[in-house]
């Protein structure tokens, strides 16, 4: 319906996976529009957001082979700024506590995203070229006071990004290189690249802004239009592992449905690849995944600085209260089992997980169900309220997989 019916969504590809086998493969409308190529699991998209999990579980390999400690300071590996903003002037303070790998993984480094005003200057250096790889971009960051003192404050941010450095740092490979090795190959993810192929790009899917028409102007014809998008502001010389620099014109990775599917699955078996068995990460490495990382830096009332805050939209799947959810060190979401624990109690384990890329990529893997459900498309805006009386919205499969499951188990 919102490819055919509303055009709110240029093309779209749906995958489910249960107990590890492929039980619904759908894909409806265009992944170009011009060109009128269709959109399927194969299709390439922008991963944005998505991009951090695949780099936090290939830095998690230096961690289980004992290349690096998460808890050793950032600053063992490269510059890293140990003070924090203060009102005492712009060096700021000494931190308290050294800044960690562990609170890289946690977003709680005290670093901030591209809006920071304290960011300012690096960010217009990354616009004109001036800063164009990583490891500048690092160094730019280094000279900057943390926005709060780690360990103190969840805040999605560049931590990724400075984790994708380490990763360069610890293993002396580029990070195309790094998590090609220690998780694409092994993986069989042969379609997903920080610098695609040239001789992919014919599968890659445009990028579209569904922007509504007017009554007047549609008649009888579609409420939403997609367009393509576009945005002047790109750092394609930065290989951010945290899914784009400037804008979403910043890709992170590139990947598809059917490449990311094996790594949602891979997630529910333990470490294992689907079809070979082979083990990418340890069992034990695992299992750390699905607990709530951000546990150790929790009061005594269980709640982190700018986490348990519901005065905000309410979390995804379950809904509720944030205090149910909880950070993966994969840096993805968790719906976590049993009620909120003081701090210094052992980290809640979550049943479900997933996170989403800007561009319209999302995954979700529900260990209790043994479900894997993902949507990608490439489209912004279109979206419409569930109770239009048009069912549910088909641009995100997760909400019929899980019903499906239950229902069948009823």
């Amino acid at each position: 319906m919102e490819v055919r019916d509303l055009g709110s969504c240029a093309g779209v590809t749906h995958l489910i996976l249960r107990n590890g086998r492929c039980v619904l493969s759908y894909s409806d409308g265009w992944a170009d529009l011009k060109l009128r190529t269709k959109f399927g699991p194969g299709t390439i998209c922008r991963l944005h957001g998505a991009t951090k999990a695949l780099v936090c579980a290939s830095f998690l390999t230096l961690v289980e082979r004992r290349e690096v400690n998460l808890d050793d300071p950032v600053s063992k590996y490269i510059r890293f700024s140990e003070r924090v903003a203060s009102g005492s002037g712009k060096a700021g303070r000494a931190v308290k506590v050294k800044p960690t790998l562990r609170h890289l993984v946690t977003m709680t480094a005290g670093l901030r995203y591209t809006d920071c005003p304290a960011y300012r200057s690096i960010i217009a250096d990354v616009r004109r070229g001036k800063i164009a790889d990583l490891a500048a971009f690092c160094d730019a960051l280094a000279e900057v006071p943390l926005q709060s003192e780690p360990g103190t404050v969840y805040e999605y941010s560049f931590c990724t990004d400075v984790l994708g450095r380490i990763c360069e740092v610890a293993s002396g490979q580029s990070l195309e290189q790094f998590v090609r090795d220690r998780l694409l190959d092994p993986l069989g993810m042969k379609d997903t690249h920080f610098k695609l192929p040239e001789h992919k790009r014919r599968r890659v899917a445009a990028l579209y802004q569904c922007k509504a028409v007017s009554a007047a102007k549609r008649g009888r014809g579609q409420p939403y239009k997609p367009v393509l998008w576009d945005h002047p502001d790109s750092a394609p010389g930065i290989c951010s592992s945290g899914g784009g620099m400037l804008s979403y014109k910043d890709h992170g990775m590139w990947g598809t449905a059917r490449d990311y599917a094996r790594f949602c699955q891979m997630l529910l078996d333990g470490g294992r690849a689907p079809g070979t068995g082979r083990q990418v990460l340890r069992a034990a490495t695992v299992r750390s995944c699905w607990n709530d990382g951000l546990a150790p830096f929790a009061n005594r009332r269980g709640h982190v600085g700018n986490w348990n805050v519901d005065d905000t939209e309410g979390p995804p799947w379950e809904g509720g209260s944030w205090d149910r959810c909880g950070w993966s060190p994969l840096s993805t979401l968790l719906q976590l089992c049993g009620p909120l624990r003081g701090g210094g109690a052992p980290a809640r384990r979550a049943h479900t997980m997933g996170v989403g890329g800007g561009g319209g990529v999302y995954w979700l893997a529900d260990a209790r169900r043994r479900l894997v459900a993902l949507s990608f498309q490439q489209s912004f805006e279109g979206a419409r309220p569930e109770d239009d009386g048009r069912g549910p919205p088909g641009n995100d499969c997760v909400d019929l997989a899980i019903q499906a499951v239950d229902e069948g188990a009823q």
